[in-house]
């Protein structure tokens, strides 16, 4: 009886650990990493962007320089704006764990590739019918 005792208590401090481990990588706090993406960004669009006003420039730049996502092990997912904005979801995977797909409360679906994911850097490409047009159709992320 003292063994079985033994072998569920060990298998109970064992689920944690399994728990964590199982984890995806994607979970945790990502910051966009604005010098990386312009750097990547295509060159016509680099130019098309250097020939905006000012104005235009500085306003694009304030919605990607700060953003942070973050993905929970639950499927929540938070952007936060350099100014405070929030934006909620949710997240999944498809395609084999390739494509991104974030959801918000009004059902708007956003797919993006993943094109890398290790422990310290995220690179999402954007996915659809207008994604070359996007600026930053390539975001490239930092954990944090």
């Amino acid at each position: 009886m003292k063994k079985i005792f033994n072998i569920v208590v060990l298998l109970l401090l064992a689920l944690p650990v399994t728990a964590q481990d199982s984890q995806h990588p994607l979970t945790g706090t990502w910051s966009f990493d604005y010098q990386t993406s312009f750097s990547n960004m295509d060159r016509q669009l680099q130019e098309r962007f250097g020939k905006l006003p000012a104005a235009q420039q500085a306003g694009i730049t304030s919605l990607y320089k700060g953003r942070r996502l973050i993905f929970t092990a639950t499927g929540a997912f938070t952007q936060i704006l350099a100014d405070g904005r929030t934006v909620t979801g949710s997240w999944g995977l498809s395609d084999n764990g390739t494509i991104l797909k974030i959801t918000s409360p009004g059902r708007h679906e956003l797919k993006q590739r993943i094109k890398t994911l290790s422990p310290g850097t995220l690179v999402l490409k954007l996915e659809g019918p207008n994604a070359d047009k996007a600026y930053f159709s390539t975001s490239y992320l930092k954990r944090n």
